[in-house]
């Protein structure tokens, strides 16, 4: 099933009515913050979680919040306040499967390590120079998604805190001369 940003805020409930596995396509909403639903293990690809913005003002890549990478949970808090905290949308195309569903018990101790490792790798993805922080996403999708079609130039820019101009000219760049 592939959903869409108008149809994310229903995508939990036609979920958990149809199937414990969700697959979202690259650049599309999961859920969006105050919305009711459920935790989710990220299964293949990599989701942004942003900081909800209920003026539309500010840019994307001023409320990135964490980045989720396979076998991380996301939604967690859902089931602790009855709504998701963050807006959720696919970096790249994602699989996900219901937590409750998941056969694999995941300890507190994992959980915070791999939120420590996460906000390591946001840190780096917006530090240092313009090349570097391409750079550092390309190696994180090919080490995590290695199969999946490179995101959107405007999520991108998001992830990395660089302007979408930026994201295109190194981009080309790096089609004449390859990484």
């Amino acid at each position: 099933m592939t959903t869409s940003v108008r149809d994310a805020a229903t995508s939990e409930q036609r979920c958990r009515a149809v199937s414990p596995v969700l697959e979202v396509s690259r650049g599309l909403a999961l859920w969006s913050a105050g919305k009711p639903g459920v935790a989710w293990r990220l299964e293949q690809g990599i989701v942004c979680l942003f900081f909800p913005d209920a003026t539309g003002a500010v840019e994307p890549a001023e409320r990135l919040a964490m980045l989720a990478l396979p076998g991380d949970l996301v939604g967690v808090e859902a089931q602790f306040f009855g709504h998701y905290a963050f807006d959720a949308v696919a970096l790249t195309p994602v699989v996900l499967s219901a937590w409750a569903q998941s056969p694999q018990a995941i300890s507190s101790g994992e959980i915070y390590w791999r939120q420590a490792q996460r906000a390591h790798d946001v840190a780096r993805l917006r530090s240092g120079r313009a090349e570097q922080r391409l750079r550092r996403l390309l190696e994180l999708l090919h080490a995590h998604a290695p199969e999946a079609p490179w995101p959107r130039r405007r999520d991108i820019a998001a992830v990395t805190g660089l302007t979408i101009e930026t994201v295109s000219r190194l981009l080309s760049q790096w089609r004449e001369e390859p990484v």
